[in-house]
């Protein structure tokens, strides 16, 4: 995971599937419980996960990459 300067909940936000494949920029806060799963399937190989600068995920979030890039952008709630 890159990650710029985020805040994450530790203990409750469960990070799974390639890692190398997830970008969260500055200022992102992710409250637990929360999933991510980057993950390539259904026979796409192109996975990947960059949320933007200044975002908020809350609580009870599931995100799932499933072959396909996602982009979440800047300063989001």
């Amino acid at each position: 995971v890159q990650v710029g300067e985020a805040a994450v909940d530790g203990e409750r936000v469960k990070f799974s599937g390639d890692l190398s494949r997830c970008r969260l920029g500055d200022g992102v806060t992710i409250l637990g419980p929360t999933v991510i799963y980057v993950c390539d399937g259904g026979g796409l190989t192109d996975s990947s996960l960059t949320v933007g600068d200044g975002t908020f995920i809350g609580e009870f979030i599931n995100i799932r990459t499933a072959g396909q890039p996602i982009s979440i952008g800047r300063t989001c709630l």
